[in-house]
């Protein structure tokens, strides 16, 4: 796109592009609200459901699929170099581990699988402060791009994410600004006369659906809550927020421009309604780091053609909502079990409290002549046998059989049978893994270009030889080390390393490398000193080295 020059056409040119990314906004708010409320209650209007697997689901998977606890990174080249320059790469590499551990990127990374396993996609954004590399994440329903059809950041225009500042927030941005005080007044004014709109866009909207549990009624009457939105006005189970809070909350978008003049995006901040906070002077420039997008996407439902993925409770709604019905059936038949209903034939002055008190009495006494008849409904024999199925049902259309669920299987005898079952019944799982690994080795890949442009911070290798991030070759790639993102291939990985081991193929510093395991670098220190003394023992003693130099 090419920007243009003067800031008076800037503005409303900004204003118009970030419409554009925004405009199925409303829609998109209104589903994953909808999702949420099936999310946590198993159901689409917040009656909370008997039993809900769509969270159970949801979480289970996205524990296969990503798991920070043994998460770490490698670094690879396009082209051959010596060990030095490999050994550097190793350094980085566990510079990156660490930063992620120590900043909670990984943990972030984490809730982001579970968000868009839920809702399609979840956009975590890579943030340098001055207290150093952080990471936040961006709900779907808060960012925009340009053109929906197109799946990846590479192919966008232009990109645009939703925030809301407070007061002092905003004035701390735009302090320095010509007619700051006249721009804050405005700003305000607009915030606190768009807090009275409704619709699934405004700032109430917006922020609750991040942040607050869907309306459960776990008791009738039910309160009808149309596409599961939350309900801010009244009720003790339903999420409350002050007025006055929500009207001091000033919406801003960051828009980010692909800019034809300089080769790079081009961030721009403008407040509700027309209020530009950057640039300044003309100041088209990339806030992050140049040439690099903070917004990495997770998103382990691709769909061809749509940006925002799909949701993983797509298909199992319809099941979920039969679960749901069948088991409030069995509810009430149940409970008429305990509290039966009688029909009185040829017994006259049956009355509500004579029934009542029979029912407390435990016995009847009827007119001669007259009888006393069961109506209250049986189970029927198959309904464990119905919810059986339809549990079954779900755990096939998710990709769960047994073996995968941590139950047995029937003429299963022997580990390796087992872990041979387990290889050929989850390779959807694994596919989607191997999206959320890459997705994950992305975002990595720009933390690494994030500290070697902002962190002038030495690192040493192998022998010493101190060094910059920024000083490594420009043909580096950042990638999960070993499959390390994802528990379904912890046992592949561990048989590997095993075999290589026997074999010979890697030695015991290496094998620290590969196997996850607590006190590394203590356990690698005192393996070096163990070297060191066993080359100075045959130093001073080569006979042990021959044949007949054993030591009696």
């Amino acid at each position: 796109m090419i920007l243009p020059d003067k800031r008076e056409k800037l503005i409303p040119w900004a204003v118009k592009i970030s419409e554009d990314c925004r405009n199925s906004a409303a829609a998109r708010a209104a589903r994953c609200s909808e999702l949420k409320s099936w999310l946590y209650t198993g159901s689409p209007d917040g009656n909370i459901s008997i039993l809900n697997r769509m969270g159970h689901h949801v979480d289970r998977l996205a524990s296969y699929i990503f798991s920070p606890r043994n998460l770490r990174f490698q670094m690879d080249f396009t082209h051959t170099y010596d060990k030095s320059i490999l050994e550097k790469a190793a350094a980085a590499a566990r510079a990156i581990t660490k930063t992620w551990r120590h900043r909670d990127i990984d943990l972030q990374f984490s809730m982001g699988t579970f968000i868009a396993l839920a809702y399609g996609a979840c956009i975590p954004k890579l943030m340098y402060t001055n207290t150093g590399l952080n990471c936040r994440l961006v709900m779907p329903w808060s960012f925009g791009v340009y053109q929906e059809n197109r799946e990846n950041f590479e192919d966008q225009e232009a990109l645009n994410e939703t925030t809301f500042l407070n007061p002092s927030e905003l004035w701390r941005r735009i302090s320095r600004m010509p007619g700051a005080a006249d721009l804050y007044k405005r700003a305000i004014a607009y915030a606190k006369k768009n807090s009275t709109t409704t619709g699934p866009d405004t700032q109430a909207h917006q922020v609750l659906i991040a942040g607050s549990p869907p309306v459960v009624q776990t008791d009738p009457p039910y309160t009808q809550q149309p596409g599961g939105l939350v309900n801010v006005l009244t009720g003790p189970a339903m999420a409350q927020v002050a007025p006055d809070i929500i009207s001091e909350l000033i919406q801003v978008h960051e828009l980010w421009v692909r800019n034809d003049e300089t080769e790079d995006w081009t961030t721009i901040q403008i407040a509700e309604p027309d209020i530009l906070i950057w640039p300044r002077e003309n100041q088209h420039e990339n806030l992050f780091v140049p040439d690099v997008l903070p917004y990495g996407l997770i998103r382990p439902n691709d769909m061809p053609g749509l940006f925002w993925g799909r949701s993983e409770m797509d298909d199992l709604m319809k099941l979920q909502h039969l679960l749901r019905d069948r088991l409030e059936d069995v509810k009430k038949l149940m409970s008429l079990q305990y509290d039966r209903r009688y029909a009185f034939i040829g017994h006259s002055g049956m009355t509500d409290e004579a029934y009542d008190a029979m029912l407390e009495a435990g016995y009847f006494s009827v007119e001669a002549g007259a009888d006393v008849k069961d109506l209250t409904p049986e189970l029927p024999k198959e309904w464990s046998a119905d919810i059986d199925h339809i549990m079954k049902m779900m755990d096939e259309v998710a990709g769960f059989q047994n073996i995968l669920s941590g139950q047995g299987e029937q003429g299963v005898r022997a580990g390796v049978h087992a872990q041979t079952l387990i290889r050929t019944a989850s390779p959807r799982l694994r596919d989607r893994a191997l999206i959320v690994e890459r997705n994950c080795a992305d975002l990595a890949d720009k933390s690494f270009q994030a500290l070697a442009a902002k962190e002038a911070k030495a690192y040493w290798g192998e022998k010493n030889d101190e060094f910059l991030l920024s000083q490594l070759p420009d043909d580096y790639e950042v990638l999960v080390d070993s499959h390390s993102s994802s528990p379904i291939y912890e046992e592949d990985h561990l048989q590997l390393v095993s075999f290589l081991a026997k074999a010979g193929a890697v030695d015991a510093e290496s094998l620290l490398d590969l196997f996850p395991m607590p006190m590394t670098d203590i356990i690698r220190a005192r393996l070096k000193e163990k070297q060191a003394q066993q080359q100075k023992l045959i130093q001073e003693h080569p006979e042990l080295l021959t044949k007949g130099g054993k030591k009696h």
